[in-house]
This record gives C-alpha cells, structure tokens and sequence, in this order.
C-alpha cells in the first residue's frame, strides 16, 4: 500500500526546494538552522566592522574638505607622475609613500579597482577625486 504525504510535508519540502534554488548559501543557512551559526556572526561582525570603518572615513573625508591648504589638484599632481593624466597602480604606491602612508601594491591595484570606474586600470582626475571627496 502506497503511502500519502501529508498536505504539510508536501508543503515544507516544496518550500526547502525554493529556498535552495534563491539563495546560493542555504547550505551554510542550513547549517546555521541546525546550530552553527558561526558563519553568520562572523559575517554580520566584518559587515559592521566596514560600515564602521566606512563612516570614519567619510568623517575624515569632509574635515579634508573644508581644509584651506586641500585642493584636489595638488593631491593629483601628488601621484601623477606623466603627461597621459591617468594613475596606474605604481603611481599610486609611491604617491601614497610620498605622503607617509606605506602599503603594498596589492593594496594600491585595490584602491584603483574601487575606484575605476571606466575599469581601464587606472584613475584620471574625477576618479581619483571620489576617493578623497565625502559622499
């Protein structure tokens, strides 16, 4: 004798199978439902840690702003080295370690791609000008 599925299992197992086709991390949600929910509150931590870090940023960003000796010209001819108007991630380091912020050029190739925004690999003066300017 064949056995029927209750109405509520057919339900419960039709809404498993949407959640696994929306979310491609329902297997660590799931996890997270059976008790491990570490992933999550580490992930919701480094999502507070950015906005945090973020908001100062933007704190800094306007006293830079309003400074008299700030013009964001000076700040481009700081790191553009050449004639083309454009910064590549090399220019970036040194110009960086010019004004005493040292970092790697991995870090540089980030800043770039954070903020290049025709993705050529390098920042003219309106991109560059977003890294420094508050939103």
């Amino acid at each position: 004798m064949k056995s029927e599925t209750s109405p509520y299992s057919a339900a419960k197992n039709e809404l498993s199978q949407i959640r696994a086709m929306r979310s491609p991390y329902s297997n660590e949600m799931q996890r997270a439902e059976e008790g491990d929910a570490s992933l999550i509150f580490l992930t919701r931590d480094a999502f507070k840690e950015i906005l945090a870090i973020e908001g100062h940023l933007e704190v800094v960003k306007k006293e830079l702003a309003i400074r008299h000796d700030f013009s964001l010209a000076g700040v481009f001819r700081k790191f553009c080295d050449n004639t083309h108007g454009r910064i590549n991630a090399t220019e970036l380091l040194y110009g960086l370690e010019r004004i005493g912020i040292t970092c790697d050029i991995a870090d540089a190739r980030l800043i770039i791609d954070r903020y290049d925004a025709d993705k050529d690999g390098r920042l003219g003066f309106w991109e560059l000008s977003n890294a420094f300017l508050p939103i």
